[in-house]
């Protein structure tokens, strides 16, 4: 999730009866793939128009360190499809995925959970677009939210691309939120000096937008690949720094508040998210985008929730709210209550309007 204020397995055994009926309510609709860009829009295998809306997760991105109830189970990805969601962010870390990071020897069946958890969500007829939240810069550095992509990440997409280039209803988001000096830096890569761990200086290779997508390409992979704007994903790319290719999408998050409530965030007017979204709009007329987070932490007020729904509806923007989990890092963003009654906080009762479904 954003990090400032913007200038601008499993718990099948307790699944409950009541999740089920909704999961299997005949106006649940599937998406066919696969996913293409035609001109500025999304359609469907179909070539209907399509416009992604839904949750994103926090889980596989800090697993196994925290969520004690588990990875995102069958019965949260039930409960978002009864919502009315037709896509599912889910946040990964290459951390655990890579071969030769310092995760994966402790945590070799996290690829077998990601796998898993793609196959719950599409085999309902829904997106999994799968981001890569967390990376290191370096191998075994403590993973977390990186300024830019780095040479690990290249491996993970080659990786991911090659293990779900098949499933037409997998999406790729290269990197959570981008936030380097330059759009250059952003979209071509270069050297980065920050802090290590310990607060030790490092030097280390960012990797730009432009070769991820390259990465994720030269693996026969055709599907929808998104890409977040620079400084916490809430600039648009130049006309001049678009990534060249196709079947891409481009992806803005919007926390006007992104830690404390009113009045404890600096924004003007911290309930209307259009100021800093409206930057996108001449984007859209090129390519599809998407509001692939936004939040507010305060669970029992849904009212930004509504505003930057309806932004994204009225301009054809798709979107996934965040947190689809109640106990996500943080301050609580959580859509519902609880893993047991899914019963939806405020903030859940507007996303459950925002798709189209009363809230129970």
């Amino acid at each position: 999730m954003l990090r400032r204020v913007a200038p601008a397995v499993a718990l099948v055994a307790i699944l409950l009866p009541c999740v089920f009926a909704r999961a299997a309510s005949p106006s649940a609709v599937r998406l066919i793939g696969p996913l293409r860009v035609v001109g500025a829009r999304l359609v469907e295998g179909t070539g209907r128009p399509v416009r992604l809306q839904g949750v994103a997760v926090e889980s596989l991105d800090v697993y196994p360190y925290t969520f004690p109830h588990g990875p995102l189970s069958d019965a949260d990805i039930a409960t978002a499809q009864s919502w009315g969601a037709n896509v599912i962010r889910v946040a990964l870390s290459q951390h655990f995925w890579n071969a030769d990071d310092c995760g994966y020897t402790a945590y070799s069946a996290y690829r077998a959970t990601v796998q898993h958890v793609v196959d719950a969500i599409t085999g309902r007829g829904m997106v999994a677009l799968l981001d890569l939240h967390y990376s290191t810069r370096l191998p075994c550095l403590p993973p977390g939210e990186q300024p830019m992509a780095d040479p690990g990440s290249v491996v993970f997409w080659q990786s991911v691309a090659e293990q779900f280039r098949g499933n037409p209803l997998v999406a790729f988001d290269l990197f959570n939120e981008p936030n380097v000096a330059s759009w250059d830096l952003w979209l071509h890569g270069g050297l980065v000096a920050d802090r290590g761990g310990f607060g030790v200086p490092i030097l280390w290779r960012a990797v730009g937008m432009q070769t991820l997508y390259d990465v994720v390409r030269s693996t026969g992979a055709t599907n929808l690949v998104v890409v977040s704007g620079n400084h916490y994903a809430n600039d648009p790319p130049p006309p001049a720094y678009l990534v060249q290719g196709t079947n891409i999408a481009y992806a803005v998050h919007a926390y006007t508040c992104p830690y404390r409530a009113p009045p404890h965030c600096a924004t003007v007017d911290p309930l209307d998210p259009s100021p800093e979204l409206n930057r996108w709009l001449p984007l859209l007329g090129q390519a599809p985008v998407l509001l692939t987070e936004f939040g507010w932490p305060d669970p029992s007020a849904g009212q930004y929730m509504s505003n930057a729904i309806k932004w994204a509806q009225q301009h054809g923007v798709g979107w996934t709210a965040f947190d689809f989990n109640n106990s996500a890092p943080g301050p609580n963003f959580g859509l519902f209550v609880d893993h047991t009654s899914y019963t939806p906080t405020g903030t859940g009762r507007a996303v459950i309007d925002g798709l189209g479904r009363p809230a129970a």
